[in-house]
């Protein structure tokens, strides 16, 4: 009898144990080399979180791309990817989150991060420059090449940068945002000659 109970309790203890496994799983934040590999996953990183986690969470998803063995071209648009994202996910509230995150990327890399949350920001443009401006503003050198990016941001960008930033914006719209383009197709005129 006894060794029954303590097999029951030992598979209980082991059924708690492995739910608890599985409940911690679903919760589980991804990862900055997830990110980095899956830069929509910032979206949900950085869902919940004010801007300073937010800014680490998105710092530390770039510098795992910076560090890895990728291509310039990899990184670039991986980066580019991140940024549109995190600044999507923040929309208004973004400025602050990238006024940190300026202030810790590498210098080279700036003028890039700038140019793309700026595209990414829309309407909160102007706040989320002036935020990245205000973090590195103590370095005139950084804060020029910021404010050059930010001002014109496809002399940073390429053409088909900006457009797959638009590209991820459009896919973040919900569709019934979107209005609906017009079914009414009027007929032409007819011209003479032509087939009734």
């Amino acid at each position: 009898m006894k060794t029954i109970r303590s097999v029951v309790l030992l598979v209980m203890c082991g059924l708690i144990v492995a739910g608890g496994a599985v409940a911690a799983g679903a919760d589980k934040t991804p990862s900055a080399r997830e990110i980095a590999a899956k830069p929509e996953l910032i979206v949900v990183a950085i869902l919940n979180q004010d801007a300073a986690a937010s800014a680490a969470i998105v710092a530390g998803a770039l510098e795992a791309i910076f560090s890895s063995n990728w291509s310039e071209a990899k990184k670039r648009e991986q980066c580019i990817a991140v940024v549109t994202y995190a600044v999507a996910a923040k929309g208004k509230d973004a400025a602050a989150m990238m006024g940190i995150v300026a202030a810790r990327v590498p210098a080279a890399w700036l003028p890039v991060i700038a140019a793309t949350a700026v595209v990414a920001a829309g309407d909160s443009s102007s706040a989320v420059a002036q935020a990245m401006l205000d973090a590195v503003g103590g370095n005139a050198a950084l804060a020029e090449a910021c404010r050059a990016a930010c001002a014109k941001p496809a002399t940073v960008l390429t053409s088909s940068e900006i457009g797959s930033v638009r590209g991820i914006l459009l896919s973040r719209v919900s569709p019934g945002v979107v209005k609906a383009l017009p079914t009414i197709i009027k007929p032409a005129n007819k011209y003479s000659g032509q087939d009734k």
